[in-house]
């Protein structure tokens, strides 16, 4: 369970995010749940298990550093449409032969 409220206040990945917002200098701000995203590939994996296809993330979708960098160690490929994609990319350790354009 990624997101979840217990005793009246907001958890994310057991973390209540409360006290993730008190250390946060601005808001609004995003927040991810790292677990749901590695439940999510997780899923799309097992899904194309044996099959000849790949995971390719667009990222256009969602640029975030943290997230890309993740979502590579998880084993995912990177879905590009520009130059300024493919240095963000390279930036999250994306090895060149794991990216579409």
């Amino acid at each position: 369970m990624s997101f979840y409220f217990r005793d009246g206040y907001l958890y994310c990945d057991q973390l209540k995010v409360k006290d993730i917002q008190s250390q946060i200098p601005e808001s609004p701000f995003y927040l991810y749940s790292k677990q749901q995203i590695t439940n999510n590939y997780n899923a799309y994996s097992e899904a194309i298990e044996g099959l000849d296809a790949i995971i390719g993330y667009a990222v256009k979708a969602n640029n975030n550093l943290a997230i890309l960098k993740h979502l590579q160690k998880l084993g995912s490929s990177a879905v590009l449409v520009s130059g300024n994609e493919l240095r963000i990319v390279l930036k999250a350790n994306f090895k060149p032969e794991r990216t579409i354009l």
